[in-house]
């Protein structure tokens, strides 16, 4: 009798530890996804606000050294195709208008969104604003999934 009732508390506890790590890590990355959008928000406004992304073609690797680890700049022209990319070589992109961070922008003059990469247990974070010869200039950091940082609280 004793065991049982030291099994059944045991187990009572168990959950209660879990149901508590699941809705403190759901509050936590709620509020982490908003920082790190409004983080973008800011970094994609400081970055319009220097005009070297308005002629994105002209920018070359050698001139300008943007130590960018973990901030990805991409430039996309209103027919979705990429001007300028600070990670990915512009004859391997696809078009981007279909992105909706893109679409957004486009439309309203700014817009973020996030996708999960299940490849790399990531989730990558994107905020886009129109820049004033009508391109829009993208920023995205990479950061932990959900499920990457349930994990490590665990």
């Amino acid at each position: 009798m004793k065991r049982k009732i030291q099994r059944e508390l045991l187990a009572t506890s168990a959950l209660a530890i879990v149901l508590t790590l699941l809705f403190a890590l759901v509050v936590f990355y709620g509020l982490f996804k908003k920082q790190v959008i409004n983080d973008l928000r800011e970094d994609a406004w400081a970055f319009r606000s220097t005009h070297i992304f308005e002629n994105a073609e002209s920018i070359h690797p050698d001139i300008y050294v943007l130590r960018t680890e973990s901030l990805r700049i991409t430039v996309v022209d209103k027919y979705g195709t990429v001007l300028f990319d600070t990670d990915a070589d512009l004859a391997a992109m696809e078009n981007h208008l279909d992105r909706p961070e893109i679409k957004e922008a486009f439309a309203n003059g700014e817009g973020s969104s996030s996708r999960v990469s299940e490849t790399m247990s990531k989730t990558l974070f994107y905020y886009a604003i129109r820049l004033d010869n009508g391109t829009v200039m993208r920023v995205s950091r990479v950061a932990d999934s959900f499920w990457a940082m349930f994990q490590n609280m665990l």
